[in-house]
C-alpha cells in the first residue's frame, strides 16, 4: 500500500484526507450524553416491550376466546342434535316454539325492511353522514379504552 501511495498522487490525496478525518476525531472530546438519558433509552424500551406482550396477549386471549367458544357452540349444536333425535316430541316442540317465533318476529323483520328500504332510498350524502358519525363514535370509544388501559398499565408499574 506505501508503495503504491508514493507513485499515486489521486491515492495519496484521499489516503491524506482519511487520515486528516482520523486524527481530528481523535483529538475531539467525547460528548456525554445528557443526564438521565439511559433511564429514559431503558423506559422507553420498556415500555415499548410491555406494549408488544400487551399486544400478543390481547391477540392469544382474543383468538383462545373465539375458540373455547365456537366449541362450546359446537358442543351445544352437537348435543341439541343428538337430543332432538333421540326424543322427537322433543324436536316437534322445538319446532312449534320456532314457528311461533318466526310468526312473533314477522313484525321486527317488517320494520328491519322498511329501515333497510328507507336506508337505500336516502340520499348517499346522508348514508355517508351516518356511517362516518358511528365509525367515529366508535373509534373514539376504542381510543379511550386504549387510553384507560395504558394508564392502567403505567400506574401498576410504578413502585
Amino acid at each position: 500500500m506505501h508503495q503504491h501511495l508514493g507513485s499515486c498522487a489521486s491515492c495519496r490525496r484521499e489516503w491524506e484526507l482519511w487520515q486528516n478525518i482520523a486524527a481530528r476525531f481523535q483529538h475531539t472530546p467525547l460528548v456525554a450524553p445528557p443526564a438521565g438519558f439511559a433511564r429514559r433509552v431503558e423506559t422507553r424500551l420498556a415500555r415499548r416491550a410491555s406494549l408488544r406482550r400487551g399486544a400478543l396477549g390481547g391477540t392469544v386471549l382474543l383468538a383462545g376466546s373465539v375458540t373455547l367458544w365456537s366449541l362450546v357452540a359446537l358442543g351445544a349444536f352437537v348435543s341439541l342434535l343428538t337430543w332432538l333425535t333421540v326424543d322427537t316430541a322433543a324436536a316437534s316442540t322445538l319446532v312449534s316454539l320456532a314457528v311461533h317465533l318466526a310468526q312473533t318476529a314477522a313484525p321486527l323483520a317488517s320494520l328491519l325492511e322498511a329501515l333497510l328500504n328507507s336506508v337505500r332510498h336516502a340520499p348517499v350524502q346522508i348514508v355517508l353522514v351516518i356511517i362516518s358519525a358511528v365509525l367515529l363514535v366508535a373509534s373514539t370509544a376504542w381510543g379511550q379504552l386504549v387510553l384507560y388501559d395504558r394508564r392502567a398499565s403505567a400506574h401498576a408499574s410504578q413502585p
